[in-house]
């Protein structure tokens, strides 16, 4: 897995700390702390200094969790979760594998250039697609490196395959590097933001992750988004959009696919051969 951390300022983010849940993790909440230039309160305090801050990542048996303070509000990256299940089991038949262009005879390499929580991705890998993933937020990409990592090593055989496809680069995808370009068949982009169940709680925890994406991507940069993955030699780009938003930038989508909420424009380029 690649291990490149973003270069956004620290400052540009709310006041996260790193935290052990007990004595067990406080190495390896030493050491991610180090990684991510985040602080790490005195854990002899017993967690009073956590009230400094407005998030905490905690480091526990289950993982990473991001924990609002003096909040029930708390996130995870699963990819064992019920939701994700209910995707895989009727995934054959889901927009994006069409959009991207899965077939059964071909694994395609497809880069998700704004990962997120990776669940886009983790269905693209379940369908036999080599994947990688690029998330720039540089909490988010830690959260998601860890699920990514905790999913390989799974008793489940079929999570632990899906996941041996993926590899995370924690960076903006602009950075990557012609070695990983030149083998690539699709680039797909979702830089909305993550919609949940209609829920209070969701919502919420919605609002708790968007304090989160400073830097956020606005439209103007979806435009140089979409323009430098068409600059690059792959069959398609596809673009993950609300549905009755216009499509992005001046070019057209080669065709476009439909769901309830949301639609993916397809842009077939020329030039490569796109099985």
């Amino acid at each position: 897995m690649t291990i490149t951390y973003n270069t956004f300022e620290l400052a540009a983010y709310p006041r996260i700390a790193v935290w052990p849940s007990d004595e067990r993790f406080i190495d390896a909440a030493s050491k991610i702390a180090k990684e991510l230039n985040l602080p790490i309160p005195d854990y002899s305090t017993g967690g009073k200094d956590l009230s400094n801050f407005d998030f905490f990542l905690e480091v526990s048996n289950e993982g990473l969790i991001l924990r609002q303070f003096d909040s029930k509000l708390k996130f995870s990256i699963n990819f064992s979760d019920n939701s994700i299940k209910h995707r895989v089991r009727s995934n054959r038949s889901e927009l994006l594998g069409r959009a991207i262009g899965v077939k059964n005879d071909y694994s395609k390499h497809v880069v998700d250039g704004t990962a997120g929580f990776g669940t886009d991705s983790f269905i693209l890998a379940n369908l036999g697609c080599s994947v990688t993933l690029c998330e720039r937020n540089f909490v988010i990409a830690e959260m998601l490196g860890h699920a990514i990592e905790s999913a390989k090593h799974s008793s489940e055989q079929w999570l632990a395959e899906s996941a041996s496809r993926m590899s995370l680069v924690r960076n903006d995808l602009r950075t990557l590097s012609l070695e990983i370009l030149d083998h690539v068949d699709a680039i797909y982009l979702d830089p909305m933001f993550p919609q949940k169940r209609n829920n209070a709680a969701s919502k919420k925890e919605i609002e708790l992750l968007k304090s989160l994406q400073p830097p956020a991507f606005s439209e103007l940069e979806h435009e140089d988004l979409l323009e430098w993955a068409l600059g690059q030699k792959v069959g398609r780009v596809v673009f993950k959009r609300p549905i009755r938003s216009k499509p992005v930038g001046k070019r057209s989508p080669s065709h476009q696919l439909f769901g309830k909420i949301i639609r993916y424009d397809v842009y077939q380029i020329s030039g490569k051969e796109f099985q």
